[in-house]
């Protein structure tokens, strides 16, 4: 049942080897796919960004190192592409609807200094809540700079919150 918004050659990976469903492709005869990933990946707003991808039943978007295509979609789709979905996602603010899933790459030879961002797209989350997430997914994939920033908000903003005081023992220990 999962919908993927991600570039066009992985849609059709996705499609071949996981059985996935995806939005843009490749193909000419997938105009309307192709259409609704423009107009996701180039929206200016959060919930604007939200309505569309709900409105095509996307389940998790992808942005993979080595294939810069949903930043295409966002140039085709805006005059300004800093402030779409694809620009906030590259600057690790994604909207509270959105929490990123920890993921590593298998070694593949070729591949070694390549990583991939999966997003799955959630009911709205609290601000605290979408920042322990954040804070955790840093963690876990060994981005500890960040992981420190995220924890150093989570102090600041949410002192006395459980899952702030979780979140932040876990970028400790990392």
């Amino acid at each position: 049942g999962a919908v993927v918004l991600a570039p066009p050659h992985l849609t059709t990976s996705f499609y071949f080897h996981g059985g996935l469903q995806g939005l843009g492709t490749p193909y000419r005869e997938n105009r309307d796919g192709f259409a609704a990933a423009v107009r996701i990946c180039s929206a200016t707003t959060p919930d604007e960004a939200r309505a569309l991808a709900e409105r095509r039943g996307v389940t998790h978007i992808v942005l993979p190192s080595w294939d810069a295509f949903m930043d295409e979609y966002a140039r085709l789709g805006s005059d300004d592409e800093s402030h779409t979905l694809v620009a906030l996602l590259h600057r690790w603010l994604p909207p509270r609807w959105l929490r990123p899933v920890a993921y590593q790459l298998p070694q593949i030879p070729g591949f070694e200094h390549q990583s991939v961002a999966v997003f799955e797209v959630t009911e709205l989350q609290s601000d605290a809540t979408a920042l322990c997430r954040l804070a955790a997914y840093f963690a876990e994939t060994g981005q500890l700079d960040l992981a420190a920033a995220a924890g150093r908000a989570l102090a600041s903003s949410f002192p006395d919150e459980m899952d702030a005081l979780v979140a932040r023992a876990q970028v400790a220990m990392a």
